[in-house]
């Protein structure tokens, strides 16, 4: 008898389902849209807020019909280039150019903001970050670097590159924000790994 009434409820609600949907064909050369799966199909999908992604992507041309699946297949010219990924399959992330910048009262004290452009992202992606990064752990420390970096030089563009380079330590397994001022000599009390970090960083946005 459960069972029974659990079949007939499912069947009820894909009943009510199907009355909005509409059977559709698609020829070659169509343009089609693609829908993908929201928080699991994040092949072409940007950024960290899926809430704000777009359901629809596309339109793609359709050079070749497979069969009655719904599936197409094109060109990577036609799909375009899909952004670098990392090590472990995300979307590579980092800051390309800081736009604007603010301080907003958090507390009793004042924190500043910018407007990031991002790398492998369009206008939609552009959004206030915390200069203090808060998401390090995501893209290593030269995210932070160049975030420090990119706010210098916006606040100081007569300035030399090499007066600031700001880079991430790590301490007790965790992060932390720690700053170093690169002027050509490394603190004494400095270890080898942090002074491989500045290189790196150093080195990253040809400075030297």
């Amino acid at each position: 008898m459960l069972k029974f009434h659990l079949r007939r409820a499912q069947d009820r609600m894909k009943a009510i389902a199907d009355g909005h949907r509409t059977d559709r064909q698609y020829a070659v050369g169509d343009m089609v849209y693609l829908k993908l799966q929201p928080y699991r199909q994040t092949t072409v999908r940007q950024g960290l807020h899926h809430k704000l992604s777009s359901k629809f992507y596309g339109p793609f041309q359709v050079l070749e019909k497979i069969g009655e699946l719904k599936k197409c297949k094109t060109e990577e010219i036609a799909m375009g280039n899909f952004p670098t990924c990392t090590e472990d399959g995300l979307i590579a992330v980092e800051p390309v150019k800081i736009l604007d910048r603010r301080m907003q009262k958090r507390g009793n004290s004042a924190t500043v903001y910018v407007l990031v452009q991002w790398a492998n992202g369009g206008w939609i992606d552009m959004r206030w970050e915390g200069i203090a990064v808060t998401a390090c752990e995501r893209a290593g420390f030269l995210y932070p670097a160049r975030m420090y970096y990119l706010e210098y030089t916006l606040k100081n563009p007569g300035e030399s590159e090499r007066h600031l380079v700001s880079v991430l330590g790590i301490a007790n397994n965790g992060w932390y924000n720690r700053l170093y001022t690169v002027t050509g000599q490394y603190l004494d009390d400095e270890s080898e790994k942090y002074r491989t970090m500045i290189e790196k960083a150093v080195a990253s946005f040809k400075l030297v």
